[in-house]
């Protein structure tokens, strides 16, 4: 079995779902402001003004999971704790920043500080650095699908038992202006950071979670590019609305074909 503990997103409207659901309420598209804020007040964590952006979004994330889950201060190192992050674009910002500085100082001169945005992975990183988990610690990077592909990644490390805890961060970020307009069709209506804690035991608010290949015929069916958003939606509406028990949703994965997301509440 698995389960859904907790739940965290970063919008550009701020850190909280409540604030993510109440403005998509009042304007579906939410297309007035479509970036995350450059800066985040977070007191939680020490040193995260030492990060990059990236790293600094996913670690807020990440905090606020296990924060929703009811896990106040570190777990400490455990290799049951793992890590999957998705991330396509993040770390293209970095990349051009490192660009500029070689173009207008020279190779030898190129902040050092810049680079270990650049990396695709850092993201998951510093995630194990600033908590201490020792587990499995994976980067997917395969466009739309990679949200989901994350989600299903930490699921069956769950169902296979090679961990107890796994926290998913997606990081849906747009690249830097001068390369938008490529993959414009491939990019969510704005930016967002989700993150899920999924556990193989259950706590006493948490949600029963089933991932299985269905047929498509007649469902609606999810884009998979924000698919994480939308879990963290539904599992945050599910877990504070007591008249219902169970929902569900569809998506697909290039090559995998079409799986339902079932959500069962656990009885406390």
């Amino acid at each position: 079995m698995v389960y859904i503990s907790g739940l965290s997103c970063i919008s550009p409207f701020g850190i909280g779902i409540e604030k993510l659901i109440g403005r998509m309420q009042k304007d579906s598209t939410a297309s007035s402001k479509n970036r995350l804020p450059n800066e985040l007040k977070y007191t939680h964590i020490k040193g995260l003004n030492r990060l990059p952006k990236v790293s600094r979004y996913g670690c807020i994330a990440i905090s606020e999971a296990l924060r929703f889950a009811g896990y106040k201060g570190l777990l400490g190192k455990n290799s049951q704790i793992g890590i999957v992050v998705s991330n396509n674009y993040g770390s293209l910002e970095a990349i051009q920043d490192m660009f500029q500085e070689c173009d207008q100082y020279g190779p030898t001169k190129v902040n050092p500080s810049i680079f270990p945005g650049t990396v695709l992975n850092v993201v998951g990183g510093h995630i194990s650095i600033v908590f201490k988990f020792n587990g499995p610690n994976i980067t997917l990077s395969d466009g739309v699908d990679s949200g989901f592909k994350s989600l299903l990644y930490g699921y069956d490390l769950i169902q296979q038992g090679k961990a107890e805890k796994i926290l998913i961060c997606d990081l849906n970020i747009f690249p830097p202006t001068k390369y938008k307009s490529e993959v414009e069709e491939f990019l969510p209506d704005f930016e967002s950071v989700g993150a899920i804690l999924l556990e193989r035991q259950p706590k006493n608010d948490s949600l029963q979670l089933s991932v299985n290949p269905v047929n498509k015929e007649g469902n609606t069916v999810e884009n998979p590019r924000n698919i994480t958003r939308e879990l963290i939606k539904k599992s945050f509406t599910l877990l504070k609305d007591e008249s219902t028990n169970n929902d569900k949703m569809y998506t697909y994965a290039r090559g995998h074909g079409t799986y339902c997301l079932s959500l069962n509440r656990i009885s406390k």
